[in-house]
Protein backbone atom coordinates (compact mmCIF):
# COMPACT_ATOMS: atom_id res chain seq x y z
CA UNK A 1 0.00 0.00 0.00
CA UNK A 2 0.77 3.65 -0.58
CA UNK A 3 0.62 6.23 2.01
CA UNK A 4 -2.59 7.84 2.25
CA UNK A 5 -4.77 4.67 0.25
CA UNK A 6 -7.28 3.27 2.07
CA UNK A 7 -8.77 -0.46 2.07
CA UNK A 8 -12.10 -1.09 3.14
CA UNK A 9 -12.49 -4.79 3.26
CA UNK A 10 -16.50 -6.02 4.11
CA UNK A 11 -18.71 -9.36 3.88
CA UNK A 12 -21.35 -9.77 1.70
CA UNK A 13 -24.23 -8.22 3.67
CA UNK A 14 -22.97 -4.99 3.21
CA UNK A 15 -22.09 -5.89 -0.86
CA UNK A 16 -25.57 -7.06 -1.67
CA UNK A 17 -27.14 -3.50 -0.18
CA UNK A 18 -24.28 -0.47 -1.11
CA UNK A 19 -23.08 -0.64 -4.60
CA UNK A 20 -19.29 -0.24 -4.76
CA UNK A 21 -20.24 3.48 -6.04
CA UNK A 22 -22.06 4.40 -2.65
CA UNK A 23 -18.89 2.83 -0.83
CA UNK A 24 -16.57 4.49 -2.76
CA UNK A 25 -18.23 8.19 -2.22
CA UNK A 26 -19.15 7.17 1.50
CA UNK A 27 -15.35 6.62 1.73
CA UNK A 28 -14.61 9.82 0.32
CA UNK A 29 -17.15 11.73 1.98
CA UNK A 30 -16.77 10.87 5.81
CA UNK A 31 -14.76 12.64 8.19
CA UNK A 32 -13.77 9.68 10.20
CA UNK A 33 -13.43 5.88 9.59
CA UNK A 34 -15.62 5.74 12.28
CA UNK A 35 -18.38 8.10 10.55
CA UNK A 36 -17.91 6.43 7.44
CA UNK A 37 -18.30 2.31 8.56
CA UNK A 38 -21.78 3.87 10.39
CA UNK A 39 -23.15 5.59 7.49
CA UNK A 40 -22.16 2.41 5.68
CA UNK A 41 -24.26 -0.06 8.19
CA UNK A 42 -26.94 2.49 8.34
CA UNK A 43 -27.86 2.05 4.21
CA UNK A 44 -27.46 -1.66 4.65
CA UNK A 45 -30.16 -1.92 7.42
CA UNK A 46 -32.50 0.61 5.54
CA UNK A 47 -32.47 -1.54 2.69
CA UNK A 48 -32.85 -4.94 4.19
CA UNK A 49 -29.89 -6.79 4.84
CA UNK A 50 -30.73 -9.86 4.72
CA UNK A 51 -26.97 -11.34 6.13
CA UNK A 52 -24.90 -9.88 8.91
CA UNK A 53 -22.37 -7.17 7.75
CA UNK A 54 -19.23 -6.46 8.72
CA UNK A 55 -16.57 -3.91 7.78
CA UNK A 56 -13.14 -2.77 8.31
CA UNK A 57 -12.13 0.46 7.51
CA UNK A 58 -8.04 0.77 6.90
CA UNK A 59 -5.73 3.68 5.71
CA UNK A 60 -1.64 3.93 5.35
CA UNK A 61 -0.30 6.36 7.83
CA UNK A 62 1.10 8.95 5.67
CA UNK A 63 3.10 10.45 7.77
CA UNK A 64 1.92 13.65 8.25
CA UNK A 65 -1.17 12.48 10.75
CA UNK A 66 -1.91 9.53 12.88
CA UNK A 67 -4.36 6.27 11.95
Amino acid sequence: MEPGEIILLCSDGLVDTVSDREMLDEVNRAKTGEDCLARLLELSKERGAKDNVTAVLMREPDGKEGV
